[in-house]
């Protein structure tokens, strides 16, 4: 790549002086879908057929359109916008500028728009990854009705810069590269992600033999004794969790305290229910109140090797709090674990806590609309024990399991950096395709 060629004045700044800049209406027909009405009628669906989009089918699809969940009878698409193979689309209402290439005969409603007569400025690909590096722009001037939409007059208006043919190809194979590295990143995550699943079912109702394996209860039924969880090695045992802890489980308290909180741009952390998913915090949802607060406030204070367990509307996200952020407070939808050394492995508890033998039980404890459980519920939940020395050793594998999807998550993250850094260049002319690669 090489940065030698001239630039010239655009209403986009400085581009390339052999690239163009123009608006999409310029260069391409933009239309908008269209609905059956009403409906909610039968008579415009059938089993096969083109496709009907949904934001669903195309927020899954990877920028490449292949299935739809629902399909047009004849007569509906006479009623709609048909979309043939190799045409792109993008949703202009409510999930904003997501756009994907057309690989199956479908049609679509006013929810999105199809491009249409570029071909002699633009390629597909390369129209694409624009609109995707544009999307952040749709979706900051949607217009405001029941929900944020954007019309074809909007769209029209993008501006672009128009690289030659043979360099939006060249651009388009280089963005193409780094998304199936995103994609093929994306799938083993997904991929260690169920084996993970599949690890924590086994060895929380099968446990490790004195070499390290699996037990069977298949081939040695005399291993294995029933419980209230289902059966179990027979050195096992289930109790209720507050037998494990250290201290009571706390929570914020009383709803009624918020009226004390006022929140601020530093201080001591304070965690919101939604900063706390399964394995860590989000920093996003992490606001902060004052010493003063703070020391009003002592059933909220987080100390490190607290397990937070959410317990009203998202019920059972389960995070073992690693002290990161230094004492803390977290609100009132959330309980503090506390687990005595001595009694349960702390970090086995929270694997446990994560695990579909609990989240049944959270399901059968929901007392009330918004769903919630309480202080009491969460202290007589059912618990799996094994000896402690087998609970360190199960740990340790979780833990190997859980670094491996760690490593991959970082490195899908630095890919869409790499993307993000990539199409900021390559799509603005600031760094230019090496002429050899399309002379």
């Amino acid at each position: 790549m090489s940065k030698n060629m001239g630039f010239k004045d655009s209403p986009l700044g400085l581009i390339p002086d052999d690239w163009e800049y123009t608006k999409l209406s310029n260069i391409t027909n933009i239309k908008r879908g269209a609905s059956p009405r009403p409906i909610d009628n039968p008579i415009w669906f059938a089993d096969e057929g083109r496709g009907w989009v949904r934001i669903n089918d195309v927020t899954r699809s990877n920028g490449h359109l292949y299935s739809t969940e629902q399909y047009l009878s004849p007569l509906g698409v006479t009623k709609s916008v048909p979309v043939n193979v190799g045409q792109l689309i993008m949703s202009i209402c409510a999930t904003i500028g997501e756009p994907a290439i057309v690989e199956i005969d479908v049609c679509i409603h006013d929810g999105f728009v199809v491009f249409d007569q570029y071909e002699k400025y633009l390629t597909t690909k390369f129209l694409y990854h624009f609109l995707r590096f544009y999307t952040p722009n749709f979706q900051n001037y949607g217009q405001t009705g029941t929900q944020a939409n954007l019309n074809t007059t909007i769209v029209g208006a993008t501006p672009i810069a128009l690289p030659p043919l043979k360099e939006q190809e060249k651009i388009a194979e280089i963005l193409d590269k780094v998304d199936s590295s995103i994609e093929l990143t994306e799938a083993l995550i997904k991929k260690l992600k169920q084996i993970k699943a599949g690890l924590l079912q086994d060895l929380l109702t099968r446990g490790l033999d004195e070499k390290g394996e699996l037990r069977n209860p298949d081939t040695h039924p005399e291993q294995f004794k029933d419980s209230p969880l289902g059966k179990i090695p027979i050195n096992w045992e289930v109790v209720e969790l507050k037998s494990l802890l250290s201290s009571p489980i706390k929570d914020f308290g009383s709803f009624s305290m918020t009226n004390l909180l006022d929140f601020q741009d530093s201080g001591i952390p304070f965690l919101k229910t939604e900063a706390i998913y399964d394995y860590g915090l989000d920093i996003k949802h992490i606001t902060f109140i004052s010493e003063k607060i703070h020391q009003l406030l002592p059933q909220s204070i987080v100390y490190k090797n607290d397990i937070l367990l959410t317990k009203i509307v998202a019920i059972g996200r389960v995070c073992l709090y690693d002290g990161s952020l230094g004492i803390c407070n977290s609100n009132a939808a959330s309980a503090k674990i506390r687990i005595s050394s001595s009694l349960a492995s702390k970090d086995f508890i929270a694997y446990f806590l994560r695990s579909d033998f609990a989240k049944r039980q959270y399901l059968n404890s929901v007392i009330s609309t918004p769903p919630r459980i309480n202080l009491n519920q969460i202290n007589q939940l059912n618990i799996i024990t094994p000896p402690l020395k087998e609970q360190v050793k199960i740990v340790k594998i979780l833990d190997t399991q859980e670094k491996a999807i760690e490593k991959e998550e970082q490195y899908l993250k630095k890919l869409k950096q790499k993307k993000q850094g990539l199409m900021q260049d390559l799509l603005t002319g600031k760094v230019r395709v090496n002429h050899l690669f399309y002379n």
